[in-house]
């Protein structure tokens, strides 16, 4: 049966969920050095759960000469039932002009217009966050509108899609159904259970054949819980990609030739 979390956090099932997912910028603060971490710690302790949540990250860059580069990242983090911190990830693909400014250094004059801009750096790493048996793949924001960034989750083991969002710049618009249906054409192409996480909605779980099979509305106080399929099949696309769409492109004139000479 599937699991409920009461608000602010208590649960209310027979059995506690293994994994409670949080969306993009769930934490308002840098896990890494703020004592508000704890607040998390108490959290993942008395649930005796793990924890994927969005957070701002940062990175040191020692260096002799000059003084350490600091890197910021939107990023996930993993908290184990523990309370350590067993993993994060950082977002790959950025919003242009919402989280990184293209060729900054060589267009000054576009300081004045974006100093509300954030400068963040991209991550590196594709590999999935290991929980138990399974292994999240994490599509932060819109990631989840590149098929390349899935694609490369599964490749590498991913056996379940994590997409944790922030719509709220949305509104009550289209926007979130559509950014919604974009992650269930990632679960399709996969083959991979897909949960999604979104602060404002729409937030809900989408199985391997890229069937809802529960959501949340928008803008509206909920929280959801279900059991997930983890398949390590590897579909057609998973394997080679555009490929297969190269190849079948190639095939149309060949079919029309051969559908020419059989009229004859």
């Amino acid at each position: 049966m599937p699991s409920i979390w009461d608000f602010p956090g208590r649960f209310s099932g027979t059995h506690p969920p293994q994994l409670v997912v949080w969306p993009e910028t769930a934490l308002p603060f840098y896990p890494q050095q703020d004592p508000l971490i704890n607040r998390i710690v108490d959290f993942t302790t008395a649930s005796k759960t793990w924890l994927l949540t969005g957070a701002p990250l940062y990175s040191f860059t020692p260096k002799r000469e000059e003084n350490d580069q600091i890197r910021y990242y939107n990023g996930a983090l993993l908290v184990d039932p523990s309370g350590k911190i067993d993993g994060q990830h950082a977002k790959q693909h950025l919003v242009p002009f919402g989280e990184y400014v293209p060729l900054r250094r060589y267009l000054p004059f576009l300081e004045p217009l974006v100093v509300n801009i954030g400068d963040l750096s991209t991550g590196t790493s594709k590999d999935p966050l290991v929980v138990g048996p399974m292994r999240l793949g994490i599509l932060i924001c819109y990631e989840s509108i590149f098929p390349e960034i899935s694609r490369e989750a599964v490749t590498r083991g991913a056996n379940l899609l994590i997409n944790i969002t922030n719509d709220a710049w949305y509104g009550k618009s289209s926007a979130p159904y559509q950014s919604m249906a974009m992650a269930v054409l990632r679960a399709v192409e996969t083959k991979r259970s897909l949960v999604r996480a979104a602060n404002t909605g729409i937030s809900g779980f989408v199985d391997p054949l890229g069937r809802v099979t529960a959501q949340t509305a928008l803008f509206t106080e909920a929280a959801l819980a279900a059991p997930v399929s983890m398949l390590d099949q590897a579909t057609i696309f998973s394997r080679y990609g555009y490929r297969f769409g190269a190849f079948c492109f190639l095939l149309i004139p060949l079919m029309l030739v051969q559908r020419a000479f059989s009229r004859k």
